[in-house]
């Protein structure tokens, strides 16, 4: 441990008062027995105190001597454990890390990556937050976020953008839908649908995606109600409400009240964002296993 001059003579008065005796505790150090004298004068010199009353024959601790002993071991080991953290941390092995994500992403990513982040680096904390694209974006550019899941990319010369996993989009309807029994949808199908969608605000790109996904087949959708929550979304697609357009990975867990059907010709791309200029050795290390469990859903 690289240590300033003041705890490197407290760590020679330690093993002074331990062995109370100069030259073992030299032998302990691995230094001089002169240097280790001069080392603990320079220290009661510095405090103003004697610390040692010394004879030809013995060496035994003064008043201040044995108070310092007593408070002196755990002040190195507090300041060798803050070090070591610190080293941790630069290997990323220690410290947080927020990460944002969609609330499809919770399905299709989200779990295995904080048991595979738990695995590699147990002692970093992975903070969790649900949202949509637009306010991983905002927490992102305000430094309230170190990584997000997202679909929504923007130019932006501060966030990085990293493409992650392709998904399909499905049409979601209720089992009993006049659609239920189709393998498979198109934007088309919509046109006398009720459409459930969640709020432009919390992801303007991917709303008008819909939409204009919509009029580029010659109508535009009829909203029936906006909605932030994807199990909101999906309660009321099984109440027959209306239909929504949602990502495949909420059909893999399967539904009694709703059918996914796979839209035709639509994919959508899940992103791993970042500040460009914030180095972190545990966020990359996050962003290196989001990637391996991204890759491992693929095959």
């Amino acid at each position: 441990m690289a240590i300033t001059p003041e705890l490197r003579l407290l760590r020679y008065f330690v093993a002074v008062a331990e062995e109370l005796h100069f030259g073992r505790a030299a032998t302990r150090l691995h230094i001089t027995q002169p240097s280790l004298s001069r080392a603990v004068r320079e220290l009661e010199q510095k405090l103003g105190a004697d610390l040692l009353a010394r004879t030809k024959r013995s060496v035994r601790l003064t008043e201040a001597g044995r108070a310092l002993l007593q408070e002196a071991p755990r002040a190195l080991e507090e300041v060798e454990r803050a070090c070591e953290l610190a080293r941790s941390a630069a290997r990323g092995e220690a410290g947080q890390v927020r990460l944002g994500f969609l609330p499809s992403a919770n399905v299709a990513l989200v779990p295995a990556l904080v048991r595979e982040s738990r695995k590699a680096s147990p002692h970093v904390l992975l903070r969790l937050h649900e949202l949509f694209d637009d306010p991983q974006l905002a927490a992102l550019s305000e430094r309230r976020l170190d990584l997000g899941i997202l679909r929504a990319p923007r130019p932006d010369d501060e966030l990085v953008f990293e493409p992650l996993l392709r998904e399909h989009l499905t049409l979601a309807v209720a089992r009993d839908h006049r659609l239920a029994s189709r393998r498979r949808a198109s934007y088309g199908d919509l046109r006398h649908e009720g459409l459930i969608i969640w709020p432009r605000s919390t992801s303007a790109q991917t709303y008008d995606s819909v939409i204009e996904a919509c009029r580029s087949v010659g109508f535009s959708p009829h909203v029936v109600q906006e909605a932030d929550s994807s199990q909101t979304i999906l309660g009321l697609v099984a109440a027959g409400v209306g239909v929504a357009v949602m990502a495949s990975s909420y059909g893999a867990r399967g539904s009694e009240d709703v059918v996914f059907l796979p839209i035709a010709g639509s994919e959508s791309t899940l992103y791993l964002a970042h500040r460009s200029d914030d180095a972190s050795a545990a966020r990359d290390n996050v962003a290196a296993i989001a990637h391996r469990v991204a890759a491992a859903r693929r095959s």
